[in-house]
């Protein structure tokens, strides 16, 4: 059983409308194989909600259908009020919504500065908003700072995570989907990766 988990929520932002709604999700795989069978769960402006369960309860799949990379079967994404169950992903980023998956995904061949460049596509005119980015991200993770110029193949599980999730963050997001953010990372990086969140 999939069970949402969140952290304490100040009244005043509790009674506002969630910034993300999920209503009687359903979604299925390989031709009719049900994963989310009416899942509900509300996410606020500036909190934290947390998804636990057993391996193959859903959970990734649940963040695959929010993303627009998994259509529902039944029910509704509702974002900042907006139905968006037919989303592309590409929409949902300029929308400010980012995302990092379970399994790796920088590109390995590209130096550090150029993975956090790429996710700077939608203002990819805007040359001083991405240098911008990409020195925030140095502020934020140092150890890029200290890597800028390397291949991103070269960093460890645990830099390449921080990596991921600098590179979500250059986006600007108003909504950040995580998925198992220390899944298979060192304990010393999992303590940063949370401290940080």
């Amino acid at each position: 059983m999939t069970m949402p988990l969140h952290s304490p929520i100040p009244t005043d932002v509790e009674s506002a409308d969630p910034i993300l709604e999920l209503r009687n999700l359903h979604a299925a795989y390989y031709g009719g194989m049900q994963i989310l069978q009416g899942l509900d769960l509300k996410v606020h402006e500036g909190s934290i909600t947390g998804v636990v369960g057993p391996n193959g309860a859903g959970k990734s799949t649940a963040l695959k259908v929010v993303f627009g990379f998994l259509e529902p079967t039944l029910g509704d994404v509702i974002l900042e009020g907006e139905r968006i169950n037919n989303c592309s992903a590409h929409e949902l980023i300029s929308r400010r919504v980012a995302y990092v998956p379970q399994n790796r995904s920088v590109c390995e061949e590209l130096s550090v500065e150029d993975n956090l460049k790429l996710a700077c596509w939608p203002f990819r005119k805007d040359r001083v908003r991405i240098a911008r980015a990409v020195d925030s991200a140095c502020a934020m993770f140092p150890v890029l700072a200290e890597k800028l110029g390397a291949r991103a193949e070269t960093l460890s599980g645990g830099q390449q995570r921080l990596l991921e999730i600098a590179r979500a963050l250059v986006q600007e997001p108003k909504l950040i989907l995580l998925d198992e953010p220390t899944a298979m990372i060192a304990p010393r990086i999992s303590r940063e990766i949370y401290r940080f969140l």
